[in-house]
């Protein structure tokens, strides 16, 4: 079993759907620490616990007006609660992950005369599993 990194993402599925046109996606992982230093005094040197884990899969993509992926991420983004499947593949490895996730961030940028790009942002929420 290998476990998430953060890294570049290849492949997305929201929602069932797959999102296509990928410019550039990552995962970013994050962990909080807890001070502890009020429970075990060593020496002058503070000491850490770790915290909780959480994560993130954001980035651009070229819009695509009748890509499934692409409008459950903005159908997502209004909705209220929702939580979807969310899937995807390492670039680095092709190992597939799966997690629950809701967008909290679509930003098309449409420009005069040129292809539009749209940034996200998926919150995963849970535990992030491999898929076999």
């Amino acid at each position: 079993m290998s476990t998430p990194v953060a890294g570049k993402v290849s492949e997305l599925t929201f929602a069932g759907s797959d999102v296509k046109g990928r410019v550039d996606w990552n995962f970013n992982l994050d962990k909080t620490e807890i001070d502890g230093s009020h429970m075990d005094i060593t020496g002058g040197w503070s000491k850490f616990l770790q915290g909780r884990k959480n994560a993130t899969i954001g980035g651009t993509l070229r819009y695509i007006e009748d890509d499934a992926g692409q409008l459950a991420l903005m159908t997502n983004a209004f909705a209220d609660g929702d939580t979807e499947t969310v899937t995807f593949k390492f670039e680095e490895d092709g190992q597939e992950y799966s997690a629950s996730g809701f967008v909290t961030n679509v930003n098309p940028s449409p420009p005069d005369e040129d292809v539009t790009n749209m940034s996200f942002t998926i919150r995963l929420t849970g535990k992030v599993t491999e898929v076999n």
